[in-house]
């Protein structure tokens, strides 16, 4: 098991949404409960669902890109992507396992092996081991500033241009927000494990491509810089040097992905289809069909 520890610091604000809270136009940081010297305390923190996320679509769209693959070259490109970059889903379960199918797989792509994915009929388990990132803060023991200090609020307000378009007519006037954010100079820190070497350095290449993390990053917030114990120089140079192989690998797996099954949509389109009544044309039409 290679450890990688993990230190983001903030250059900018960071704005990471609180899932579930429905406060309208007000945006509060995710937090997460921790008992501290036996009360529990809620601590900002970005996800570890978050963080593999946006390493994963990163590294792989680097992969295509090193590999010349795109939507305007591979038929199919929606299901591969989707599988890869974004994480997959499963249509149905598949009736076999083959130990030599993941392993191949596992040797041809590292990436998929770090990150795992759900490739419609079977599900492909991902080495890595990545933890929540928390707030340095005095009340952790890992910073001399109290997270309440490190959290502030920022309220914008969109300009709605009244001198050319009157908001009566277009529906668009001011539209206030107020987003919670950590402050520039603060720092998280995460770990992550990963089980082989090359996966190791897959991970620690991933974290070197990240320049923005959390929402609005459009309006100035988001910039980091990660500092981490890993090495991705091992990774980007198997990368150069089996590119071709790679690309062949991905290609047969994106031909393998259309034969999967039929999409979510396709089957319930089907079973629309298959109930929606028949009307009296659509009788006679086939009652004439059947004379012939």
């Amino acid at each position: 098991m290679t450890p990688i520890d993990i230190a983001i610091h903030l250059e900018a604000p960071l704005s990471h949404n609180e899932i579930g809270a429905d406060m309208g136009n007000v945006t509060l940081f995710r937090r997460a409960a921790r008992v501290v010297d036996g009360r529990v305390l809620r601590v900002p923190v970005i996800s570890a669902g978050a963080l593999r996320g946006i390493v994963r679509r990163l590294l792989w769209r680097e992969t295509f890109d090193r590999c010349g693959l795109s939507r305007e070259t591979v038929p199919g490109w929606d299901r591969l992507y989707a599988a890869l970059a974004n994480g997959g889903t499963i249509e149905a379960a598949e009736t076999r396992i083959s130990p030599d199918v993941i392993r191949q797989r596992r040797e041809s792509l590292p990436v998929l092996s770090l990150l795992g994915a759900a490739l419609y009929t079977s599900h492909m388990a991902g080495r890595l081991r990545l933890g929540t990132a928390w707030l340095d803060c005095s009340e952790l023991g890992t910073g001399a500033l109290s997270m309440h200090d490190l959290v502030t609020e920022t309220s914008t307000v969109r300009h709605h241009d009244a001198e050319e378009q009157d908001p009566d007519v277009s529906g668009v006037g001011p539209m206030p927000t107020t987003v919670e954010t950590i402050i520039t100079g603060a720092t998280l820190r995460a770990r992550a494990d990963v089980s082989a070497e090359l996966e190791a350095s897959a991970m620690a290449h991933g974290l070197d491509l990240i320049t923005h993390l959390g929402g609005k990053s459009g309006q100035g917030n988001g910039l980091v810089r990660i500092e981490h114990t890993g090495d991705g120089s091992r990774y980007v140079a198997w990368l150069e040097a089996n590119h071709a192989a790679v690309r062949s690998t991905l290609l047969r797996l994106c031909d393998e992905l259309q034969k999967a099954g039929k999409s979510k949509a396709a089957k319930a389109k089907d079973k629309r289809e298959a109930a929606a009544p028949v009307s009296d044309t659509d009788a006679d039409t086939d009652a004439e069909r059947k004379l012939f």
